[in-house]
């Protein structure tokens, strides 16, 4: 459960950084994202595959991601200081 929660969390959290770092236009970020979340993602349905009938699974995958695009919000605003517009 700790591997899946781990690789969820970082799954859903570069999905959410890179959404951002696309819009902000860094194509660094970006491609580093990419290709966290391809493996990340091998790992997550590799498990999801073993495992299809857990419902602590499916929470722990759920919930996993529910905090990880939480922190991608708060990581991206620190790391890429948005320019505020007037």
């Amino acid at each position: 459960m700790l591997l899946l929660a781990a690789a969820s969390f970082v799954q859903v959290f570069m999905l959410g950084f890179q959404s951002r770092c696309v819009n902000a236009g860094n194509y660094l970020y970006a491609f580093g994202c990419s290709t966290a979340i391809g493996f990340s993602q091998v790992l997550v349905w590799k498990h999801v595959m073993e495992d299809t009938q857990s419902l602590l699974a499916t929470a722990v995958y759920a919930l996993s991601g529910a905090c990880a695009i939480c922190c991608a919000i708060y990581v991206h605003k620190r790391v890429h200081k948005e320019k505020k517009h007037d």
